[in-house]
C-alpha cells in the first residue's frame, strides 16, 4: 500500500496507539476533537487517521467519509446544473463556482450583474440564491 509521505507519521501513530488506545467510534470523534489532538494535527491529517484507525480496526473504510464523497459527487453535479442554468437563462459565461470562495462569487454577482447576495448563508445557499435572483 502506497501512503503519501506526508501521512506516513499519522500512520504510524494509528498503528502504535490509536488502534489499541480508542475503543470505538464515539470515542474516535471525541478523541480528534481534543484540543491537544487539533493543535498536534491538521485537519486533513485528522480526517486521515479517522480513516485509518476505521480501516486498522474493522478493515473497512470510515462509513461517513463515504457519505460525504457521494453528497460531495451530488454537489458537484448540482454546480454543474446551476452553472448551466444559469448561463441559460442569462447568456453570460459562467466562472467555476466550484474553485470561487463565497466572497469572490458575491463579488460576481454584483459586478456582472448587479445582485448582492447574504454571505453569511453557506456557498451552496448563497448559489441557490443567485439562481432565484436570476430568474426573477
Amino acid at each position: 500500500m502506497n501512503i503519501d509521505p506526508k501521512f506516513e507519521k499519522a500512520l504510524h501513530y494509528v498503528r502504535t496507539f490509536m488502534k489499541t488506545a480508542v475503543k470505538h467510534e464515539g470515542h474516535l470523534t471525541v478523541f480528534l476533537k481534543d484540543p491537544e489532538i487539533r493543535k498536534t494535527w491538521s485537519d486533513e491529517e485528522r480526517a486521515f487517521m479517522r480513516n485509518a484507525w476505521f480501516v486498522e480496526t474493522t478493515g473497512k473504510c470510515d462509513p461517513m467519509n463515504e457519505l460525504l464523497e457521494l453528497e460531495a459527487e451530488a454537489t458537484r453535479e448540482e454546480l454543474d446544473d446551476f452553472e448551466d442554468a444559469v448561463e441559460e437563462t442569462t447568456g453570460v459565461d459562467t466562472p467555476d463556482f466550484d474553485e470561487m470562495t463565497k466572497k469572490q462569487i458575491d463579488f460576481w454577482a454584483l459586478e456582472v450583474h448587479g445582485i448582492e447576495l447574504d454571505r453569511r448563508k453557506n456557498k451552496t445557499n448563497m448559489l441557490k440564491e443567485l439562481m432565484e435572483k436570476l430568474a426573477e
